[in-house]
């Protein structure tokens, strides 16, 4: 198409510079088409009555400028020619068919016969007609002469001129017989149409049917990418057709920027359809080419002056890459690529075979109207061969994974029937079986039975003993009387976690001196319990017998003979049971205290809470042979009540978030109830103590004393 505009702005510009002051004669039947050479051009305003006075333009073929390198175009001109007519016009109405980009006033001997757009000394009020078919009908008389003027104006030239833009200058005119063109010319156009509306509608229908399969299986990208590429195509197609319906300037502009556009999506859509098709990855540096796509599409939009370079960039970039990627596929042996590879040598047999006829061009077309219709019908064939191709491969591939599909279902079928004889041979096998279980159930049954009550008599031995050992160890403490006697208004909180208690306390009178111990055991249950029968023990030898009473000592002492007890002295002991303790002794208006691991909370006349921190080990458990306890003392005139409490108590889980109650809680608790009676404070402190704990689980012994000083 660009071949034959740059021919025929060449040819323009030649006829421009051959003017002849001369009649040219005209024969309707020499040629198919008789056109109208040599014109002359003035740039005067009214050539009707002064054009005799002026000298026509010469213009060189290279360019619009006179011969003497001027420039003297203003927008409007006037072009004369003159004609003579011989026999075969004579009863004949001709057809005047002009080409042109601009507007027109056309006269004949000075009566004006047609205008072409708006012909006008602004650009304001001009308006530009693109037309080559652009049709007056007169009737000339056989052997006369005429005198046809044209006034031309194209105001757009000037400035393309100036920013050395090339645009078609002018008009050529051909004379046709109107009976047998009209015929042609209409046949043209409903031939032009009817293929325009075939491609269209051929690419439409593809684009709706890939898309809507698209639609059903959307992880397949091939079919939304081809679906996008005829799309593409229709729109190109549409376009062009419009572009045949329309003479208005600044709209064909319009479609041209349109019909621009859709090979730079085409080139882009391209590489990744075939890619897709073929499930290889896209490479990076493509990202490049897209970037350069939109940078192409803002070159179109803003008219850069090298966004044609851009675009046969993008154009072939596009191409090698699809190229590229067929061929890669070929070497590969991926399946269906050579019936795209067959769609491209047909496009191209048949691309090359209408370049031949090209060349041939006019003469094949007029001798031999079926070589025409095949021409057509190559054409047609050359645009439709690459899509068949894809369509056919597509459907190939949808063929291919509905037969893999199919096989994996027969092979599905098949593992379905044997697991199925599989497992009627294991419900055989069951209820043969069966039998046999129901036997060796019923004597399995009467086994546990017997072991069952064998355990349960065990069960009931092992807890009558823990329940003895209960009532040994309850026989160890102070009961509560006893313990009133020596501490008044005073209380015990005492819950072990199991039948018996890892925690105990001692209470006794020594010389007018109130002693009180309470020790938390290594463990709890039965293992606890014994420590704390151990520790008691060595306890009551200390006071009553060696006639030890301060704290200090008795804690020192404490942990030499618990050690020696649980003969944790020996070399290679691995023993580590112990105990964590405290002792506080009122002596008159001393009060003295000694810790291991456990503090010591009291409460002042006023009320106020304070804690004395014990020593930091344990008695027993560890290869210390001996330990050194800090004591500390108190007047009695200081303290309100004494507190004396194992871990147990703190460390239980359970409120609204199963938490650890903490010691932050229970000296809340304690601040609480210190006013209080004796009994209601025990009263109190179990009952939030079994409000806290609920259905958890009791996690260790609990044992809390409260003394009043």
């Amino acid at each position: 198409m660009k071949l034959k505009k740059l021919l025929f702005f060449l040819v323009l510009l030649y006829s421009f510079s051959a003017i002849s002051q001369t009649a040219e004669t005209l024969n309707l039947y020499k040629n198919k088409e008789t056109t109208i050479k040599n014109w002359e051009v003035y740039f005067i305003q009214n050539p009707l009555s002064t054009y005799q006075n002026s000298k026509p333009v010469s213009f060189r073929s290279s360019e619009i400028t006179d011969s003497t390198g001027t420039f003297q175009f203003k927008g409007v001109c006037w072009f004369r020619k003159l004609i003579r007519t011989d026999s075969t016009f004579h009863n004949k109405q001709i057809c005047f068919v002009f080409n042109i980009n601009g507007a027109a006033e056309i006269f004949i001997n000075k009566q004006l016969i047609k205008e072409i757009g708006t012909v006008s000394d602004n650009a304001t009020s001009e308006q530009l007609v693109n037309s080559s078919d652009e049709m007056v009908f007169v009737n000339l008389d056989a052997n006369m002469e005429y005198e046809i003027l044209v006034r031309y104006s194209n105001h757009n030239l000037i400035s393309n001129y100036n920013k050395k833009k090339p645009q078609s200058f002018g008009f050529t005119i051909s004379i046709k017989n109107s009976n047998t063109y009209i015929a042609d010319y209409f046949f043209q156009k409903l031939i032009k149409s009817s293929f325009g509306v075939f491609l269209l509608a051929f690419f439409l229908t593809l684009c709706l049917v890939h898309f809507t399969i698209f639609l059903f299986n959307k992880y397949e990208l091939s079919n939304l990418y081809y679906s996008g590429l005829c799309f593409v195509a229709s729109i190109f197609i549409f376009t062009a057709l419009s572009s045949n319906y329309s003479t208005d300037a600044a709209w064909l502009k319009s479609l041209n920027l349109i019909m621009t556009l859709c090979p730079i999506l085409i080139f882009c859509i391209l590489p990744y359809m075939f890619r897709s098709f073929f499930k290889m990855k896209f490479p990076r540096w493509y990202i490049a080419i897209i970037i350069a796509a939109s940078i192409n599409i803002l070159l179109l939009i803003f008219k850069a002056p090298f966004r044609d370079t851009m675009i046969l960039f993008l154009i072939a970039a596009g191409s090698v890459e699809s190229i590229r990627v067929l061929t890669v596929a070929l070497k590969q042996k991926k399946q269906g690529v050579k019936i795209l590879g067959f769609g491209l040598l047909l496009f191209m047999v048949l691309i090359g075979l209408l370049l031949t006829a090209a060349l041939l061009g006019a003469e094949v077309q007029t001798n031999n109207s079926i070589i025409g219709i095949l021409l057509i019908i190559f054409l047609i064939l050359s645009i439709c061969s690459i899509p068949i191709s894809i369509t056919i491969f597509l459907a190939y591939s949808i063929l291919l994974t509905n037969k893999s599909l199919s096989k994996k279902l027969i092979e599905v079928e098949e593992l379905s029937v044997k697991n199925l004889e599989q497992e009627k041979e294991k419900q055989h096998i069951l209820e043969n079986q069966k039998t046999i279980l129901e036997v060796q159930v019923k004597e399995r049954t009467f086994e546990i039975n017997e072991q069952k009550k064998v355990i349960e008599e065990k069960n009931k031995d092992i807890i009558d003993s823990i329940n003895y050992a209960k009532r040994i160890q309850s026989a160890m403490l102070p009961d509560e009387s006893a313990f009133n006697k020596v501490f008044e208004n005073s209380f015990v909180l005492y819950q072990p976690r199991d039948i018996v208690s890892g925690d105990f306390y001692y209470a006794t009178d020594i010389n007018e001196a109130k002693l009180i111990i309470a020790a938390d055991c290594t463990g709890h249950g039965v293992p606890g319990a014994l420590m704390s029968m151990v520790g008691s023990n060595i306890i009551n030898k200390l006071i009553h017998e060696n006639n030890f009473t301060e704290p200090k000592v008795i804690l020192e002492k404490l942990h030499i003979q618990l050690r020696n007890a649980l003969k944790q002295d020996l070399p290679g002991s691995d023993n580590r049971d112990g105990m964590d303790i405290c002792a506080v002794l009122i002596d008159k208006d001393i009060v003295k205290y000694a810790g291991a691991n456990r503090p010591l909370i009291w409460f002042g006349k006023e009320h106020e809470l304070n804690e004395i921190k014990p020593t930091k080990t344990p008695i027993g458990g560890s290869h210390i042979s001996s330990v050194e306890i800090e004591q500390h003392q108190l007047f009695s005139s200081q303290v309100k009540q004494l507190f004396l409490f194992s871990d147990g108590f703190a460390d239980q889980f359970g409120g609204p978030d199963g938490k650890k109650l903490m010691i932050s809680r229970f000296k809340s608790w304690l601040h609480e109830i210190i006013n209080l009676p004796a009994p209601e404070q025990k009263k109190i402190l179990n009952s939030k103590f079994c409000d806290w704990k609920q259905k958890t689980e009791q996690v260790d012994d609990v044992m809390v004393i409260g003394i009043r000083v």
